[in-house]
């Protein structure tokens, strides 16, 4: 598969997820959060996708060239590894969802990432919200942590997308 076509898939199969998700998290309440914006497309479709919930983005720097930005007061710029350990002092009360998709050729190279928002994601996620991500969370211990269960998901290739529910 090219990378042109890789890029193609793993964004359909982002978009199913996060449609998906409308319905998933409908009787969740709670912001999203949305690791990594890069030029702000999955971001401005999340915020299509719930227009009644507030979207806190992670991103290490900003680009200037991002297409859509959130408010500073949604904003956790930094080194994800630290600001995912402060966040939950600064939302308002647990999100319903939180989407990562790093982007990375390598999948191996999401893993300390990964393993950061994991780790911490229990203590932001409100009991029956989602984490989404391009990254299967049993890489980083080899099999999915006891806090989540893997949905699944007919309507994507397997291994392409993930969505996980919060215990």
């Amino acid at each position: 598969m090219s990378y042109l076509d890789n890029f193609i898939t793993r964004m359909m199969a982002q978009r199913t997820c996060i449609d998906l998700s409308r319905d998933l998290i409908r009787d969740v309440e709670g912001p999203i959060l949305e690791f990594g914006l890069g030029h702000g497309r999955t971001y401005d479709h999340i915020l299509q996708t719930f227009p009644d919930r507030d979207v806190y983005v992670f991103e290490k720097v900003v680009s200037p060239n991002v297409f859509v930005r959130p408010p500073e007061a949604l904003l956790f710029e930094g080194d994800i590894h630290d600001t995912v350990k402060t966040a939950a002092a600064r939302l308002p009360r647990k999100a319903a969802m939180a989407h990562s998709d790093l982007g990375l050729r390598d999948r191996d190279g999401a893993v300390p990432i990964v393993a950061s928002i994991i780790e911490y994601l229990p203590g932001l996620i409100a009991p029956g919200g989602l984490y989404i991500s391009n990254t299967d969370i049993s890489l980083v211990h080899g099999k999915v942590p006891p806090a989540y269960t893997e949905l699944d998901i007919s309507e994507v290739p397997k291994g392409r997308y993930f969505i996980y529910r919060l215990a």
